[in-house]
């Protein structure tokens, strides 16, 4: 096996230090977002209210209180269920949505 001078040596050793770097911030958010505090199932609930209420008013600006009902019974049945908004979202989108006045700024506390 051939051996590397100090100048290839320290290529590969760049290479790797910049792999590693690549490796690290690609891991990095999905780590930081499962060891964040999650929100609680109390919190999940009044968000999926909130979430519906925005849906029924982007459909409809002047949506009747029966309309917002029936949006939020639709809601309670969907694939985001409070489950996995105590197991997927962070307490800081959790307060973002809280906070967004309209489903799309709603939504985009979400990512």
């Amino acid at each position: 096996m051939p051996r590397l001078g100090p100048a290839k040596r320290a290529d590969v050793v760049a290479t790797l230090v910049i792999l590693a770097s690549v490796a690290a911030l690609a891991i990095a958010g999905p780590l930081r977002r499962r060891l964040s505090a999650h929100p609680s199932a109390e919190d999940c609930a009044d968000l999926v209210e909130r979430w519906a209420e925005h849906s029924a008013k982007e459909l409809d600006p002047d949506a009747l209180a029966s309309t917002i009902a029936a949006a939020r019974t639709q809601a309670r049945a969907r694939a985001w269920t409070i489950a996995r908004c105590t197991a997927e979202l962070t307490q800081a989108e959790a307060r973002c949505a809280k906070s967004a006045h309209t489903a799309d700024e709603f939504e985009r506390c979400m990512h």
